[in-house]
């Protein structure tokens, strides 16, 4: 069996490049952050950016949301006619497959 993605929602903890997962949606202390899944670093030139650092968070947080929206996506083009070899279709599951390890 593969190992699974910690669950969602994630969080960016405010004012930091850090994303944490199985957060309480509830809950926005740090007490409902749930478990760290990523800190988000980027060197350019051999100095720290830190505005790119939480550009890059910002988008690992919303991974588990976008990833269930393509899967919905898909899903429902599936059940269309003539939808399920449209590009973009295609280009989703593409996504799909490299976010779950199947590509």
């Amino acid at each position: 069996m593969s190992a699974q993605h910690t669950p969602g929602p994630w969080r960016l903890e405010e004012g930091t490049n850090l994303v944490w997962g199985a957060c309480n949606p509830d809950d926005t202390t740090s007490y409902g952050m749930g478990m760290p899944v990523a800190e988000a670093k980027v060197e350019l030139n051999k100095t720290y950016d830190w505005e790119q650092s939480c550009v890059n968070a910002r988008l690992i947080a919303a991974a588990p949301d976008l990833l269930d929206a393509l899967q919905r996506m898909v899903d429902w083009a599936g059940d269309m006619p003539h939808t399920s070899e449209r590009l973009d279709v295609i280009v989703a599951r593409v996504a799909i497959a490299k976010a779950t390890g199947a590509a």
